[in-house]
């Protein structure tokens, strides 16, 4: 999925619409159904910092399933 980051300040510019809970459950639902998935986060959007990036890479370790 393209998730590219989490924050809303920074998706906004991008037209992207999704949440974190908007993703966590298709993510699960994807787990459910047997689907094999993955999260895309891109790194370098303008007023993204190292720090929004590991609070993304936080999100998928913590909320996403395994």
């Amino acid at each position: 999925m393209g998730v590219q980051q989490f924050d809303r300040g920074l998706l906004a510019p991008s037209g992207r619409k999704q949440d974190l809970a908007h993703v966590v459950a298709m993510l699960e639902y994807c787990q459910l159904i047997g689907l094999g998935s993955n999260v895309d986060l891109i790194y370098g959007f303008p007023a993204q910092t190292v720090t929004h990036m590991l609070a993304d890479l936080q999100v998928i370790v913590v909320r996403v399933p395994a």
